[in-house]
């Protein structure tokens, strides 16, 4: 009968290739600098791109000056603390004389790096079939050394659902606003039979980046999802994992392409709106507002300059839309998981700031009715993570550690869709590259994140 596995073996690398070839081939169609589509020749020539330089003001006494003059000039704030403001500045953009005359230091960021090193390593693993992701764990495997574009990160899919074809399924979502196919994985086995009879396993929803630049959040996905098969396998025994790579296919493919801190998805909002896309993070249907009570990443309320109820700019990284739900792929998703039974933990993976956040999003002085167990649980995760490596996680309500901002995910997985276990995890790092982590840190960043998922799983157990 080895002559029938080896036909079969064979058969699974050729359909891998012809799918890889069929995904790539896609992307390549639609996002290609010599498009004819005059919308993407003229954003790639008017959007900032891998190069820039990364300014941190660091003087308490103008942090509020700062903030001001940064959204008068809709400026790319990266992180913003007590102690400074991180402002990223494309390589065209100029520095505003207000900001001239205040001190700081910079740091040139080149994010080709990664997309280099990409290139490198897509000539010896490019093919799925290479990656070996059955027979070697994903501690060792090379698929996990670097940042992959949207075409391969389906190719894992598939052939994770293929080299475990007892734990694996491809989930099939629906589209996104490019008609880009949302692929999800469902991670489940049949549980021993020492377990208690027709007790249900509870569902455990993971979600990589909804804000396109933040690579290392769905890099970090795969490495779980992996992980959940091979190491962490034990943990299907109680849980249903359910993991969301890629949800905001359109804006990861654009940072690929053309402007490596893209944000927002890439939805035409309109005949004659003059920008595209509006922010995932913002466009959940618990809270929603069309105008900011919040900023950028990591927003103090006492910055906030714009307090009234005026529209956000469309041109706003953190523009929600005109309304609840407008984006396809964070209705999607929503219909997805009110498909889920015994809904029990999520999990919405960000970068960067090194923290872990439960609700709520939408307002700094309400708290949810578990929030107590929200917090033991969270406190004891952070530890867990930290002992793999020694990175230290900052605990407190999303609100709290960044800014009062409605519409926000975990806010609707809590309230909406009654997942208890709701949090907001931020990635490394805590400033040093930003959006731009390097590629080696890829797998650190996975197997800490590895280890807060075993503890959140094994609290909410009961263990």
């Amino acid at each position: 009968m080895a002559w029938i596995s080896a036909i079969f073996s064979i058969v699974l690398t050729l359909v891998s290739v012809f799918l890889r070839s069929i995904a790539q081939n896609t992307d390549q169609q639609v996002f290609n600098l010599d498009n004819p589509n005059p919308r993407y020749r003229e954003e790639a020539s008017l959007l900032g791109g891998s190069r820039g330089t990364l300014r941190r003001f660091s003087n308490p006494d103008t942090l509020s000056a700062v903030v001001g003059v940064a959204e008068s000039h809709d400026l790319d704030i990266w992180q913003i603390t007590a102690n400074y403001v991180d402002i990223y500045f494309p390589s065209q953009t100029e520095l505003p004389e207000e900001l001239k005359k205040i001190s700081y230091t910079e740091e040139e960021i080149n994010a080709t790096r990664d997309i280099d090193a990409w290139k490198v390593s897509s000539s010896t693993f490019g093919v799925s079939s290479e990656w070996n992701l059955s027979t070697i764990w994903p501690d060792e495997n090379e698929f996990h050394s670097n940042y992959h574009p949207s075409y391969e990160i389906d190719m894992f899919i598939y052939e994770l659902a293929e080299g475990f074809p007892g734990m694996v399924q491809v989930v099939h979502l629906g589209h996104s606003a490019e008609e880009r196919e949302m692929l999800g994985i469902k991670l489940s086995k049949r549980p021993p039979k020492n377990l208690k009879p027709n007790v249900a396993k509870q569902s455990f929803v993971i979600m990589g980046a909804q804000h396109a630049r933040e690579w290392v959040a769905t890099a970090t996905s795969l490495y779980l999802a992996h992980s959940l098969v091979t190491s962490l396998e034990h943990l299907l025994n109680h849980y249903d994992f359910y993991i969301i790579p890629n949800p905001n296919p359109d804006g990861y493919t654009y940072t690929w392409e053309f402007d490596r801190f893209w944000y927002k998805n890439r939805q035409i909002m309109g005949p004659n709106e003059k920008c595209t896309g509006l922010d995932m993070g913002r466009n959940w249907g618990y809270k929603w507002k069309d105008h900011a009570t919040g900023g950028g990443d990591n927003f103090d309320d006492e910055y906030l300059q714009n307090k009234d109820d005026t529209p956000v700019d469309p041109c706003s990284h953190w523009y929600p839309g005109h309304r609840a739900f407008e984006s396809p792929e964070v209705n999607n998703i929503a219909n997805f998981i009110t498909t889920l039974s015994n809904r029990k933990a999520f999990l919405d993976l960000r970068t960067y700031g090194q923290m872990l956040s439960p609700p709520y999003s939408y307002s700094c002085t309400v708290y949810p009715r578990e929030s107590e167990n929200q917090f033991e649980a969270a406190i004891g995760a952070a530890q867990a993570l930290g002992r793999v490596h020694g990175t230290k996680v900052r605990v407190g309500t999303l609100c709290e550690q960044l800014y009062q901002a409605p519409g926000n995910v975990i806010d609707w997985m809590y309230k909406k869709s009654g997942i208890e276990y709701s949090y907001a995890v931020h990635l490394r790092d805590t400033g040093t590259y930003g959006f731009s982590l390097p590629a080696e840190w890829i797998r650190p960043v996975g197997e800490e994140t590895a280890a807060m998922v075993q503890y959140l799983a094994n609290f909410i157990q009961g263990y």
